[in-house]
């Protein structure tokens, strides 16, 4: 192990150089000290995990070997197959005692927030089927930020059109997934949600997050007249989720396929416009509901635009568009983007054509970490964009993998508030991306003004979620949301 750390870091060290990143030398020497004290905790753990197996196997085999008959030797095997055994059924007890615990944070009260809100607009609220209680604290998080009509004018200097509706039915308020989707469609019709110009499909990431600031900025582009519909799967960060990826999969098209004969059914005039949103787990569990049916899958459900951040790497719609011409699939309306710069420098009639548009960081690990890099060098390494400006990543068997799973990891922090166009934080993009995809109207001046409402809204509510946990010993305490 340490050979092989001096061998890495000396054929490592130059390139960092000629790339200008942090070396043991310069400014990374804090981190780097860090990362190997890590990986030194992470070899002895490891050397002591196999010396006890050893051990265990040797004193299994003799004990074995004392009371049944044959060589000593194939009782150290057994031996070591019963600690083996043994080993596997501890690490699959201990990993679901883990998730199990991931969950039950996941569905716990939090401090500020654990009463239902007064807002009649929103699932959980005054006489809806959802119980508040039931929504995760994603989804309580997620229907306590709506933007009011009030907050609208204020930053618009307009007049709302309506109040934004907000329907999410979390994984806890009911327990097959044909009753998920009847709660949805029960919250739809209470809430008036097909009155609204606007219908926006949201499939949220593993945990039920939905980025606050795209739909906030959805809802004061829309100037209220907008609704939003979540359906939860998963109760776990996204990269936990995977198992839960057909489920999210399966009751999405459930709920958007009766949506979309809904929709068809009401006069042509007042018929919402549907688009689609989905980030990270939400992009991969969003655009696979059309997989194998190509962007005519999307068009069959109505929808006329979606705007997806962050797709994972296993999104096999993603590879069907993006792969050899299909005759179902119009290539000319799929973009990926980097940046909001490499969308405008796109001809005006080739923008007019994009509906569905990918926004994928060069930089970001989600879109690149999938099982197969850890034994084939991958397209995004021997087929390089000639625009990423990233410094080159040398492919290397079962490594890159364990890098790019890093990579993921550090490029999801995020400080709430300052957004960013970074890793996995695609906050500083969603605007302008929305704005142009979506096919929405406002001003340079209104644009400016959202643009800086955005991290205003973000830091206030964790501002307030701070003060509430530090005030959560007190005996009285006021639990109205301050957006």
């Amino acid at each position: 192990v340490v050979a092989a750390a001096v061998a890495g870091a000396a054929l490592d060290l130059p390139a960092r150089r000629r790339a200008g990143l942090p070396t043991l030398g310069g400014p990374g020497l804090r981190s780097s000290g860090k990362a190997l004290a890590v990986a030194a905790g992470t070899a002895a753990g490891t050397l002591l995990v196999a010396s006890a197996e050893q051990v265990g196997s040797r004193v299994a085999g003799k004990a074995l070997g004392r009371v049944l008959p044959g060589p000593a030797r194939a009782w150290t095997i057994v031996g070591q197959v019963v600690v083996g055994g043994a080993a596997l059924v501890g690490a699959v007890r201990a990993i679901d005692a883990v998730l199990a615990r991931i969950e039950q944070a996941a569905e716990a009260d939090e401090a500020g927030i654990s009463r239902p809100p007064s807002d009649r607009f929103v699932s959980g609220g005054p006489s809806s089927g959802v119980p508040f209680e039931s929504l995760s604290r994603e989804g309580r998080r997620h229907v306590l930020t709506r933007v009011r009509a009030t907050t609208i004018e204020d930053v618009l200097g307009v007049t709302a059109h309506a109040e934004p509706v907000r329907v999410y039915v979390g994984l806890e308020s009911a327990p097959t997934v044909e009753e998920r989707v009847r709660e949805a469609l029960a919250e739809i019709d209470r809430l008036a949600a097909l009155d609204r110009s606007l219908l926006v499909l949201i499939s949220p990431t593993g945990s039920g997050y939905v980025n606050y600031a795209a739909l906030q900025a959805i809802e004061l582009l829309a100037r209220g007249d907008v609704s939003s519909i979540v359906l939860q799967y998963c109760l776990r960060p996204s990269f936990l989720s995977l198992d839960h990826v057909a489920v999210g999969r399966q009751q999405n098209a459930m709920l958007w396929t009766v949506l979309a004969r809904r929709i068809a059914e009401l006069p042509e005039d007042r018929r919402p416009r549907v688009v689609m949103f989905g980030e990270s787990l939400g992009a991969h569990t969003s655009q696979d509901v059309a997989v194998h049916q190509g962007t005519a899958g999307l068009g069959v459900l109505g929808v006329e635009a979606a705007v997806w951040i962050g797709t994972p790497f296993a999104s096999r719609w993603k590879d069907e568009v993006l792969g050899p011409p299909r005759p179902d699939v119009d290539a000319a309306a799929v973009g990926v983007f980097d940046s909001l710069d490499e969308y405008l420098a796109l001809t005006q009639h080739a923008r007019d054509q994009i509906r569905y548009a990918m926004v994928t960081h060069y930089e970001d690990g989600v879109p690149k970490f999938g099982a197969p890099v850890a034994v084939q060098e991958p397209a995004w390494i021997t087929q390089r964009d000639p625009r990423d400006p990233t410094p080159v990543m040398r492919w290397r068997p079962l490594v890159t993998f364990f890098q790019v799973f890093v990579d993921m990891l550090n490029g999801s922090n995020v400080t709430p508030g300052v957004f960013a166009a970074l890793g996995h934080d695609y906050r500083a993009d969603l605007l302008a991306f929305l704005h142009a995809v979506y096919r929405l109207e406002a001003s340079p001046e209104q644009m400016d003004a959202i643009r800086a409402a955005l991290p205003r809204f973000e830091r206030t509510l964790f501002d307030y979620l701070d003060t509430a946990k530090e005030e959560a010993g007190a005996t009285t305490r006021t639990e109205e949301h301050p957006a």
